[in-house]
């Protein structure tokens, strides 16, 4: 998500010749966005099901309980949100580092 979104906004302040005022907004919005858009709970744990069934299984050694891949599941989604709020802040701190904010 940081490639996505830091980077290039940390490329555009380095080395772009033109200034665009409230560009940060504009990575803002379109993280906030395509949060909203492309990742609900319900197709998020669809998803993954089996990739944190498989994780599980190697970790455990075992067929792992479906309340224990539902549980590994709400903490990938929790860790996901934590790395949108993430972004964002990397978004704010650059925007600040360069002055335009």
């Amino acid at each position: 998500m940081i490639l996505i979104f830091d980077l290039p906004l940390l490329l555009f302040f380095l080395f772009s010749p033109y200034p665009l005022p409230n560009i940060h907004f504009v990575f803002l919005i379109v993280l906030i966005v395509s949060q909203y858009v492309f990742k609900s709970e319900k197709k998020y744990k669809n998803l993954h099901y089996k990739s944190a069934e498989m994780q599980l299984k190697r970790e455990l050694k075992r067929i792992p309980s479906i309340n224990e891949v539902n549980i590994r599941l709400m903490k990938m989604f929790q860790f996901h949100g934590a790395s949108i709020i993430f972004t964002g802040l990397l978004i704010i701190i650059i925007t600040i580092f360069f002055g335009q904010f």
